[in-house]
């Protein structure tokens, strides 16, 4: 049996792009599609039996009508070809109301065989393949009523120890309880793990976000055959060497610069035998890459120089490229046009941030009155550096000046 697992495709995603009129749509949702695209193919050339997305379809709960038929477009050859979808709800794709639907929850009408999860499953949900059974445990996004469910109970307390460490193992070992120890049982969730923290966030932005993290311990069970997680955007198993893997596939493209270390995006392919032996390869997708050129030109008098010499070095054809320019009182004149120019190879350029380091006056030396032109342009050379190989040809110019006006009438 083959299963394809991922996660986070986030299809909506607009920023660091411009209109691709040639595909009449925003160049980053252009390659989100190629992406997808190229993913979907891979899993019908190697014959899948299940398509497993653990949540996060879009970049946001409310998508237009055209980012829903990019998705669905994408997604179709899959339900055409009669392969099982399996699609749970993620943070990105739910409202804090009540009484508002998911942005999955229209791919129900979706023409295929296609199963969608919005809340926690009660029992073991069995999903028939052309290879065999496969047991799913689906945990979507634990919003408010999800946290109802599976504590059985109005939850309206804090996301605290109990929860993490006694109600939620015990949602889970009592549906393991009602598994078929020969078929294989597949955990999917879309949540925080301990040990995996969301691109941008630190711990303590996640407990002041009340994030809910789970340690992987809720999964050291022997019924289970593998964890298949979205919500993370690197590709991570954390109880790698272990079983059961616990496995997040990360994002198909980047979404910020914050991922831009993160080199490979792609998803996973799990292979279960008959005898339930399972392996799973991380696959990589071709994607548009992220660069960040960060130059340095605190006391730089060439600063456009160093600049176009920095961006030199970099390969920056087709990326989106971020450029810093961490300056001070001694920069010299930047050449804007220029750099724009340098950077023209890039496929979108970020717009040019400006760090500027304040003047730091009381550093400086005190000129007065009563210096001569010779202490007075020593002083200030003293002070801007970048000036001082120039500090003769001033002392000239000042006296050709000083002698200019001592001679003009008064």
């Amino acid at each position: 049996m083959k299963i394809l697992h991922c996660a986070d495709i986030h299809i909506g995603y607009e920023r660091h792009a411009k209109f691709n009129a040639t595909l009449n749509m925003n160049g980053r949702v252009a390659d989100y599609k190629q992406a997808f695209d190229e993913m979907v193919q891979i899993g019908l050339d190697e014959d899948i039996d299940l398509f497993l997305f653990c949540g996060d379809a879009f970049i946001n709960a409310t998508p237009s009508p055209t980012h829903q038929s990019i998705f669905a477009q994408c997604l179709s050859p899959i339900a055409k070809a009669g392969i099982p979808i399996v699609m749970l709800m993620g943070n990105h794709d739910t409202l804090q109301s009540a009484d508002k639907r998911s942005s999955i929850h229209i791919f129900k009408y979706l023409a295929g065989n296609i199963h969608i999860f919005e809340e926690p499953t009660l029992s073991p949900y069995l999903i028939h393949t052309k290879s065999g059974d496969v047991q799913l445990i689906a945990i979507p996004w634990l919003n408010k009523n999800n946290l109802r469910i599976v504590a059985k109970m109005d939850w309206e307390g804090e996301l605290n120890e109990k929860l993490r460490n006694e109600i939620i193992p015990n949602f889970i070992s009592t549906l393991l309880d009602d598994t078929d120890p020969n078929l294989p049982v597949i955990i999917a969730g879309h949540f925080t793990m301990h040990g995996a923290i969301p691109f941008g966030l630190r711990l303590d932005a996640i407990s002041a976000n009340q994030e809910l993290q789970l340690p992987v311990s809720n999964f050291d069970d022997p019924r289970i055959d593998y964890v298949a997680l979205g919500h993370i955007h690197n590709f991570k198993d954390l109880n790698a060497g272990r079983k059961p893997p616990v496995v997040y596939s990360g994002s198909i493209e980047r979404t910020s610069f914050k991922e831009e270390l993160h080199k490979d995006k792609g998803f996973v392919m799990i292979d279960i035998d008959e005898r339930k032996n399972l392996t799973y390869e991380f696959r990589k997708l071709k994607t548009r890459e992220m660069l960040s050129i960060e130059v340095n030109l605190k006391g730089i008098s060439a600063a456009t120089e160093l600049v176009l010499n920095e961006i030199a070095t970099e390969d920056i054809v087709d990326k989106i490229v971020k450029l810093t320019l961490k300056t001070d009182h001694q920069t010299g004149v930047i050449e804007y046009f220029a750099i724009q120019k340098a950077l023209s190879a890039a496929s979108y350029i970020d717009p040019i941030r400006i760090e500027k380091e304040e003047n730091k006056r009381e550093n400086r030396s005190v000129t007065s009155a009563q210096m001569s032109i010779e202490e007075g342009i020593l002083a200030f050379t003293q002070d801007y550096e970048n000036w001082a190989p120039q500090k003769d040809k001033m002392i000239d110019l000042a006296r050709e000046i000083e002698i200019h006006l001592a001679q003009k009438p008064v």
